[in-house]
C-alpha cells in the first residue's frame, strides 16, 4: 500500500506530464516540474519541525500534512484531459 501511494505519484512524470507540453520543450518542461517540486520539498525538514512544534505531536502534524494530499486529489481533476488529443510538435 505504501509503495503504491507514495511511489505511484511519480508515474505522473512519465505518463501525464509529457502530454501537456509540445515536443520541442517536453524534456525541459518535465525537468522543470521535477526540480521545482524538489526545490519546494527541500524546506520539508524545517516545516516538519514547525508543524510538530505547532500541533504538539508527530501524529497531529502528520494528520495536518494529509490535508495536502487531499488538495492534490482535488486539483488533478482540474488538469486538462489529454486522452485522444494528438501530441503537438
Amino acid at each position: 500500500m505504501l509503495g503504491y501511494f507514495a511511489i505511484g505519484g511519480f508515474g505522473t512524470f512519465a505518463a501525464y506530464l509529457p502530454e501537456l507540453f509540445p515536443t520541442r520543450v517536453r524534456a525541459t518542461a518535465q525537468g522543470f516540474c521535477w526540480n521545482a517540486a524538489r526545490s519546494a520539498t527541500a524546506v520539508g525538514p524545517l516545516v516538519a519541525g514547525t508543524l510538530v512544534g505547532t500541533f504538539g505531536s508527530v501524529p497531529a502534524a502528520a494528520a495536518s500534512t494529509a490535508a495536502f494530499f487531499i488538495v492534490g486529489l482535488v486539483a488533478i481533476w482540474f488538469g486538462p484531459e489529454t486522452n485522444g488529443v494528438p501530441l503537438s510538435d
